[in-house]
């Protein structure tokens, strides 16, 4: 179970918004220094997003991304926010992201199958949902419903990817496992995004994925304000992560 911390970068500070919302925005600092604390807690991924960009499609966080990747080179980052064309994708690999992130340009007909090939094949779904239907445009605006867009990412040989329950996002009141596993259910691993508020919390997403079964299954999951607001430190999470996955395996 992978375990990764989120850095959203907006305006070259690292910030936690709840639900997406600009104004219930919290600044916890420098985002590599932020970058360095977690890796030293033992991050082997990074979810970092250009908030930036996803609000209005110009990249302020390549920067970041770069000094962020340079710190430890085992640690792969995930970068995501504004990958809506081939040019964006190069620019974040060329930064050193080992994977982009492709939302709202994923509901464009044929754009995942140009992000699988300028990308060579490191590219994931970013699907930010509420209730049935995707948001877009860093969740200003409501897109179609979900299941076309998890269909497509599995025609364009898409392998995973990372479902934000955006009422939940930064709210720390839990995860959304529904809809993580109803896409597990349609062939795509699924990295657990928003919500993740206490230790309990990623004990639910380990049983869930233990005990899920059919075509894709529950990869990971993404932790934001918990950790920020030392609710528990990455150590922690990883030790009852394993020892879930552990019982769960010895009981069946």
């Amino acid at each position: 179970m992978m375990l990764i911390p989120a850095i959203d970068i907006l305006d070259g500070r690292c910030v936690r918004l709840v639900r997406g919302d600009r104004r219930r925005l919290v600044d916890y600092g420098d985002p590599v220094e932020r970058a360095q604390e977690w890796i030293g807690q033992g991050a082997k991924r990074l979810h970092v997003v250009d908030l930036d960009a996803a609000f209005s499609g110009e990249s302020r966080a390549l920067g970041a991304l770069k000094a962020i990747a340079s710190i430890d080179p085992a640690v792969e980052v995930q970068f995501g926010g504004g990958m809506r064309s081939a040019g964006a994708i190069d620019a974040a690999l060329s930064n050193g992201a080992a994977w982009v992130v492709v939302g709202s340009a994923a509901t464009q007909p044929g754009f995942l199958e140009t992000a699988r090939n300028a990308s060579h094949g490191r590219v994931l779904l970013g699907l930010d949902v509420r209730g049935d239907h995707a948001l877009v445009a860093g969740w200003t605006e409501q897109g179609g419903p979900f299941g076309p867009v998890v269909r497509q990412a599995v025609i364009a040989g898409i392998k995973i990817t990372i479902v934000t329950a955006t009422s939940r996002d930064g709210t720390l009141k839990g995860p959304d496992l529904g809809t993580s596993l109803q896409v597990a259910r349609m062939g795509l691993g699924a990295i657990v995004s928003g919500g993740m508020g206490t230790l309990d919390d990623i004990s639910q997403v380990c049983r869930a994925a233990a005990g899920h079964s059919g075509p894709g299954s529950i990869e990971g999951i993404i932790v934001g304000k918990a950790l920020y607001e030392g609710r528990f430190d990455l150590a922690a999470a990883a030790e009852r992560a394993s020892a879930v996955l552990a019982a769960c395996g010895a009981e069946g």
